[in-house]
């Protein structure tokens, strides 16, 4: 019995031993998760607001531009318009073709301009997006970070780290402004 007994507690001894030496899966440390809120940085970062600004800016010149043609072209059709009575038909013709043509010309430039300012807006923004993912990976290494979500993605996310200030600091100090420039 003492042998039985010896053995038993031999077995427990290793089995106790091996079970400190070798940690359970469930042990092991879990990823350390943060989360980013997207639109606050976008709506509240110096670059962010730069771009909205300009772009706003370049906007109105269009517009502006785009209702000086408009209301130069509506003269033109009225006075053409009027004149209708008074010049002869192959004139009046004429005159009008050059005005279609004039018309088409300026929807023509309209579509130009508008592909123009959103190509010199979406520079901008992937400009403004590389620094942030920069930023995000430098933020998320030195806070010990090994995954980072966006948090309009996240049902619940409990008590996770919100980089969203740190990142609007580190992105604001890297990247204070950025220059909308339209293509030629």
């Amino acid at each position: 019995m003492k042998v039985f007994a010896s053995a038993v507690a031999l077995v427990a001894t290793v089995l106790v031993t091996s079970v400190a030496v070798v940690p359970p899966a469930a042990a092991q440390a879990a990823p350390s998760v943060a989360v980013v809120n997207i639109q606050v940085i976008l709506r509240d970062s110096l670059a962010a607001k730069a771009i909205r600004s300009q772009m706003k800016g370049h906007l109105l010149k269009f517009q502006k531009w785009g209702k000086g043609r408009e209301d130069k072209i509506r003269r033109e059709t009225q006075d053409l318009l009027k004149q209708r009575t008074v010049l002869a038909q192959s004139a009046f013709a004429k005159r009008q073709k050059a005005l279609r043509k004039k018309m088409a010309d300026f929807r023509v430039e309209v579509r130009r301009r508008e592909q123009k300012l959103r190509q010199a807006g979406g520079k901008a923004q992937r400009q403004l997006r590389k620094v942030l993912i920069a930023a995000v990976s430098d933020v998320a290494w030195k806070q010990g970070v090994s995954m980072v979500f966006p948090k309009a993605g996240l049902l619940y996310s409990g008590s996770t780290k919100d980089l969203t200030q740190k990142l609007l600091v580190r992105l604001n100090a890297k990247l204070p402004t950025v220059k909308v420039v339209l293509p030629k």
